[in-house]
């Protein structure tokens, strides 16, 4: 199993395991740790990785800002679409 951290190093944005239902997937802040659990319990091998790619997670409105300010050179065209379209300015 390979599960793909957040930007906190708590969620978990993506998981693969084989076969597919190996373990029951985990949701929210502490999920790796759980899906690290359950592997072991099922006794699989477990690798937890950390991408910059998959790390960006919006679970709620008040993570664009941290999103934009992370990767402001990637997501630069988000932010000038945001206030474009009416949304306060986003720091």
């Amino acid at each position: 199993m390979v599960a793909a951290t957040d930007w906190h190093g708590e969620g978990t944005n993506a998981l693969l395991m084989t076969p597919a239902d190996a373990i029951a997937p985990r949701f929210g802040r502490a999920s790796l740790a759980a899906h690290a659990a359950a592997a072991q319990r099922a006794g699989r091998s477990f690798r937890g990785l950390s991408r910059p790619g998959l790390a960006h997670d919006i679970d709620a409105p008040d993570q664009l800002p941290e999103l934009l300010r992370r990767d402001a050179a990637r997501y630069g065209f988000l932010r000038a679409a945001l206030e474009r379209h009416g949304a306060r300015r986003v720091r």
